[in-house]
C-alpha cells in the first residue's frame, strides 16, 4: 500500500507541475517543495541517520508560497467570502500551532526525541541505539540495556551499539557481561578509545586497578582530547598511590573541559588527602 500511495503521490505531483507549467510562482513553489526532498526520500543515498526534519526547511518555503498563491486565487474568484476565509485561516493557524507545541515536546531533549523516534519507528535500529545512549546519559542503565539490545537484535552489525551496551551493562553493575561485550568490540576494533575506557572503568570497579590503568592509558593514547579519559586514569592512579601522575591527569581533564566541576573537585580531594584509599569520593 505504501508503494502504491507513493506512486499515486508522484503521479499527482507530476500532473500538478504540468498544469502549473505556465505560472512562474506556482512552478517555483512546487519546485521548492519537491526537489529538495528527493535526496531524503531515497534513503539509501544518505543513510538512515541523516533523514530528519531539517530536510523540511526549504520545502516549507515552497509549501508556504503555494498556500499564499492558492489563498490569493480564492480571494480573486470569490471576493465576497471574507468571513469564511478568516475562519479557515484561524482553524489552520490553530491546528498548526497545536502541532508545533506537540512536536516541540519531542524536541525538548535527546531522551524525549529518541523515545518518540523509537515509538514511531520500532523497526529502526538507529532509533533504539540513540535512545539507549540517551538513557545511559540520563542514568537509566536498565532501560538502556533493553533499547540497545533491541537495536542489536534488528541490526547485529552496529558496533557503536555494542560499545554503548557494554557501557550500560557496566553502569548497571553487570561487570562481567560488560567486560565480555567490550572485549568483543576490541577484538574487531582495537583502536576504539571509548571501548578501552569502558573496559578500564569496569576493571576498576572490580578492583583490578593495574589493568584499569593500562586500559585508560591506551584510551588516552588513542584520543588524548577526551577529558573523561584523563579523569578516569587519574582516579585509578590515585587509588594506586600514584599521586603526582594522578594530579597531572586531573589538571589535563580540567584544561580540556573547564566547564565540568567534578574534575576540579577530584583534584581538591587528591590534594587534601595526598593519597587515596578505597573508591568512593571520586566523581567519574
Amino acid at each position: 500500500p505504501r508503494a502504491w500511495a507513493g506512486g499515486a503521490l508522484a503521479a499527482g505531483t507530476a500532473f500538478l507541475a504540468w498544469r502549473l507549467r505556465r505560472r512562474g510562482g506556482a512552478t517555483l513553489g512546487l519546485a521548492l517543495l519537491v526537489l529538495p526532498l528527493l535526496p531524503a526520500l531515497y534513503v539509501p543515498v544518505l543513510g538512515e541517520g541523516l533523514v530528519g526534519e531539517r530536510y523540511l526547511y526549504l520545502p516549507s518555503a515552497g509549501l508556504a508560497l503555494l498556500a499564499a498563491l492558492a489563498w490569493s486565487e480564492w480571494r480573486q474568484r470569490d471576493p465576497a467570502r471574507d468571513r469564511l476565509r478568516l475562519v479557515t485561516a484561524a482553524v489552520l493557524v490553530a491546528a498548526g500551532a497545536a502541532a508545533t507545541v506537540a512536536r516541540n515536546r519531542a524536541w525538548h531533549d535527546d531522551l524525549a526525541l529518541w523515545t518518540d523516534a523509537a515509538q514511531k519507528a520500532p523497526r529502526s535500529a538507529a532509533a533504539h541505539e540513540h535512545l539507549g545512549y540517551a538513557l545511559i546519559a540520563a542514568g537509566r542503565p536498565a532501560e538502556a540495556i533493553l533499547s540497545l539490545s533491541r537495536a542489536l537484535e534488528i541490526d547485529p552489525g552496529r558496533r557503536d551499539a555494542r560499545t554503548n551496551l557494554a557501557s550500560a551493562l557496566a553502569a548497571g553493575g553487570r561487570l562481567d557481561e560488560a567486560i565480555a561485550q567490550v572485549q568483543g568490540v576490541l577484538a574487531e576494533r582495537p583502536q576504539k578509545p571509548e571501548a578501552h575506557a569502558i573496559l578500564a572503568s569496569a576493571l576498576a570497579s572490580q578492583g583490578k586497578l593495574t589493568e584499569a590503568v593500562a586500559e585508560y592509558r591506551r584510551a588516552v593514547e588513542l584520543d588524548p582530547r577526551v577529558a573523561s579519559f584523563h579523569n578516569g586514569l587519574a582516579i585509578a592512579l590515585a587509588l594506586l598511590g600514584e599521586v603526582r601522575q594522578a594530579e597531572e591527569h586531573f589538571r589535563e581533564a580540567m584544561r580540556l573541559d573547564p566547564g565540568e566541576p567534578r574534575y576540579a573537585e577530584n583534584l581538591i580531594i587528591l590534594q587534601r588527602r595526598a593519597c587515596w584509599g578505597p573508591p568512593g569520593p571520586a566523581k567519574r
